[in-house]
């Protein structure tokens, strides 16, 4: 039998913006309904923490390894996991359009002209690729 949790996409953000956490974090809360695309996922969730910490990734070697090299290049002021009913490069795709719209909307919140060092990964097959 298949669990709940084995059903659900997962995707995760590593993002530079300079926004408050409760700010950033309404944002994508606003623009996520907005982007979704009709084919994909009816609930996309998402939880943000500030900073990165390795070490909630420890479970799992090679996203440990993106998390470390994330918070390692001094630039990263946030993770993003999310999850929905997609699978997860769609539940990536999904992340990734709200970050940009959420950077498009307020591109002082993020890098130079709201192009941010974001990071969207997704496990495929037991590796991790990048959202483009």
């Amino acid at each position: 039998m298949v669990s709940q949790d084995e059903t659900q996409g997962r995707a995760y953000g590593f993002i530079e913006c300079y926004a408050p956490k409760e700010e950033l974090q309404r944002s994508l809360a606003e623009v996520i309904p907005a982007v979704r695309s009709p084919q994909g996922p009816k609930n996309l969730e998402f939880t943000l923490s500030e900073g990165v910490n390795p070490d909630s990734f420890r479970a799992d070697p090679e996203l440990h390894r993106i998390a470390t090299k994330a918070r390692d290049c001094g630039k990263i002021h946030y993770t993003i996991g999310a999850r929905s009913e997609m699978d997860n490069y769609e539940t990536g795709l999904e992340l990734g359009t709200a970050i940009e719209q959420s950077a498009s909307l307020h591109p002082d919140w993020y890098g130079r002209n709201g192009q941010t060092q974001s990071r969207i990964v997704y496990e495929q097959d037991g590796e991790y690729l990048d959202i483009e």
